[in-house]
């Protein structure tokens, strides 16, 4: 199957599948906590006809993401901290 055929059969679910595995390839993986994985687990699992809400949702979720702020308060973890680098 050609790939624009699988691209006009594709949902809006699978647009979320590929704007989550965009934000695990964009989000330094270090800092990625529960609380992020969670909105993408929510996402997933909620019907495809709530697809594109899910898709605001995670996007919401990673636009307000302070990465400097996160390594400052994961800078003492024991997991983070070594990944955590140097912050202002």
């Amino acid at each position: 199957m050609a790939q624009k055929e699988i691209a006009a059969q594709s949902g809006p679910e699978d647009a979320l599948v590929r704007d989550i595995i965009d934000v695990l390839a964009d989000l330094p993986q270090d800092l990625l906590i529960v609380e992020d994985a969670e909105v993408m687990i929510y996402g997933l699992e909620n019907p495809p006809d709530e697809a594109d809400l899910s898709q605001n949702l995670l996007w919401n979720h990673i636009d307000g993401i302070d990465t400097d702020a996160r390594r400052r308060s994961l800078r003492d973890d024991e997991f983070y901290g070594p990944y955590c680098g140097e912050v202002l």
